[in-house]
């Protein structure tokens, strides 16, 4: 079930009140899939547009555009 054909296993999030924000605010059923990470080092690459949301507790984060000008996401309150 799940993603175990690309070597995810079932489990669940850790913070399901995090995973629902996320989802809700993105459009999407609170249940559908997130990433979810754990004591901060995440890092991807989007290639076209993306619609992302960061839930749970406050960390900063840097954002870094293609021509390599950065700057720091918004925090908002729901």
């Amino acid at each position: 079930p799940g993603q175990t054909g690309q070597g995810v296993s079932r489990s669940g999030a850790l913070d399901l009140g995090a995973l629902r924000s996320a989802n809700r605010a993105v459009g999407n059923p609170s249940d559908m899939a997130c990433v979810e990470s754990v004591l901060g080092g995440l890092s991807f690459s989007c290639h076209g547009s993306a619609v992302i949301a960061i839930t749970g507790a406050h960390t900063p984060v840097t954002i870094t555009s293609a021509s390599g000008l950065q700057w720091q996401a918004s925090n908002y309150q729901p």
